[in-house]
């Protein structure tokens, strides 16, 4: 006498772990893969790797507020991470630039004031000098950044 037929009785899964239903093989299945599904990068967060690496954040503070394991992000986030600053650095340089050949006079005058020696600007005013602050890791920053990766995977 035979049992009742039970759904998928007969699948590799149901043979590789018998007695179990296939629900919990299920259950099983992903608690050894890592309960997660695999992690993909998207343009829209590689983006905010390289503009939050460019500005200076550590990686471990950007995989928090990314929510992900410090090993996943370095997996899939290396390149945007350890070349933000660089292509930040572009990024600005690319706008002066643009704004040279529009003749913008405040971007002539940092142009000159960085690259020719002796040059001095005739108005110093042209020119915020209070030292630029970097963010701390506090709740509220931290709460701040997960809201803006949350806009950025919808």
């Amino acid at each position: 006498m035979t049992g009742p037929k039970i759904p998928g009785h007969n699948s590799p899964l149901a043979k590789t772990h018998p007695g179990k239903s296939l629900a919990r093989i299920e259950e099983d299945e992903i608690e050894a893969n890592g309960g997660r599904p695999p992690h993909k990068p998207t343009k829209e967060t590689q983006g905010l790797v390289t503009v939050l690496a460019g500005m200076g954040q550590s990686d471990q503070v950007i995989a928090r507020a990314m929510k992900l394991d410090i090993d996943t992000f370095r997996k899939h986030y290396a390149f945007e991470y350890e070349n933000g600053k660089t292509t930040l650095d572009g990024q600005a340089l690319m706008a002066l630039f643009l704004n040279i050949q529009k003749g913008k006079e405040r971007s002539i005058i940092y142009y000159l004031g960085c690259r020719v020696e002796g040059f001095m600007p005739f108005n110093p005013s042209l020119f915020n000098t209070q030292p630029i602050k970097t963010a701390e890791a506090t709740p509220d920053n931290i709460a701040a950044a997960d809201a803006l990766f949350e806009s950025a995977r919808k």
